[in-house]
């Protein structure tokens, strides 16, 4: 006889049981692709643990990592957990239940932390832990025989799911951290291998100078890097100033060149970095067109033939335009371009 009353109650189960399998294979997804993204998968420990809150409801999620000179266990990413809490998380080998599965390198399952002398409740995450109904899971994070550490969390799914369920899980994502660890300690030690075999290929890197090209990227990557830490507003480089950028030798290359930047938006007061803010030993007579006697119609001369070119620039060589820009007329302008032999032409 057919129970028609068990059928949908059976049904059901079948679709929460591939609901959790989809689920448990995007968390699997996301946090492998998590780990090959960065190129020192520690950096990766505190977004695994984020995942896994967000996608699977995981409760105070913690990753300890063995110390290899103290030999201590220390809790290098945590969810759930204050910076205090964390910082009292550290045991010996063979301490506590964490200890206990660094020292076998077997996986632990507290079915009720109240009741297990061995759960230490050391960050003191979960208050009176006599009171507490809470399942606790440690596995082990292994790297061929040895346990570099460990991952546990609280229980976590509803009662409907079996611990194994819970351990087969973490246990494969502490098979995943635990390989990414291994592939990044290898990539280091076979760089330690071959820098003290003297077998690292020389790379030749040109001059700055022999790289032209390669001034004004710097230049802008540079002026976006010193204007945000030294919170200014210059937008973008003059005209004149780079054509003396570009003319310098930069007989220290890139390390110069960063310096001068630096310096350049620490003196610059608006949006724009002009000539002037650049340091004296590219102020040659060449870029700058000053004389020796440094007069005072000489230095008018270059600050207004600066100012022309940069309104020119905005206003892609249309005279008529830069005009408007510097509040004078299209006559007067004209006169000046011709005077300082500006090109506006090359603007448009």
């Amino acid at each position: 006889i057919i129970s028609w009353n068990r059928i949908p109650l059976k049904m059901e189960s079948e679709r929460s049981a591939l609901a959790r399998k989809i689920q448990e294979l995007t968390v699997l997804y996301e946090i492998s692709q998590l780990l090959v993204s960065v190129p020192d998968p520690k950096e990766a420990l505190g977004p695994v643990l984020d995942i896994l809150h967000s996608k699977m409801g995981v409760n105070r999620g913690t990753i300890t990592l063995l110390d290899p000179v103290t030999q201590e266990l220390g809790i290098k990413a945590a969810h759930g957990l204050t910076d205090r809490e964390r910082r009292r998380g550290h045991y010996q080998i063979g301490e506590g239940i964490t200890g206990k599965v660094v020292e076998t390198g077997e996986p632990v399952i507290v079915p009720h932390i109240g009741k297990e002398p061995l759960f230490l409740n050391r960050t003191k995450a979960r208050g009176d832990i006599q009171k507490s109904n809470i399942s606790f899971i440690c596995v082990p994070i292994k790297i061929g025989s040895f346990t570099y550490g460990t991952l546990s969390a609280d229980r976590l799914f509803s009662e409907e799911i079996s611990f194994e369920e819970d351990l087969r899980l973490l246990t494969i994502i502490a098979s995943n951290v635990a390989q990414a660890i291994k592939i990044s300690r290898m990539m280091e030690e076979e760089k330690d291998r071959l820098w003290h075999e003297n077998v690292i290929f020389p790379i030749y890197l040109p001059p700055l100078r022999e790289k032209k090209t390669d001034i004004l990227l710097l230049a802008d990557y540079f002026l976006e890097k010193y204007k945000k830490k030294y919170k200014k507003d210059a937008k973008r480089i003059s005209t004149p100033a780079i054509d003396m950028l570009m003319r310098y030798h930069w007989p220290g290359n890139v390390r110069e060149l960063e310096n001068c930047m630096e310096r350049t938006v620490l003196l610059c007061n608006n949006q724009v970095v002009h000539s002037y803010n650049l340091p004296p030993s590219l102020q040659t007579a060449e870029s700058s067109e000053t004389v020796p006697s440094g007069s005072l119609s000489s230095a008018m001369a270059v600050f207004e033939k600066e100012y022309i070119t940069d309104a020119l620039k905005n206003a892609r060589g249309n005279i008529a335009k830069a005009a408007r820009l510097l509040d004078t007329s299209e006559r007067i302008l004209g006169l000046r371009v011709k005077k300082y032999g500006i090109q506006s032409k090359q603007f448009r």
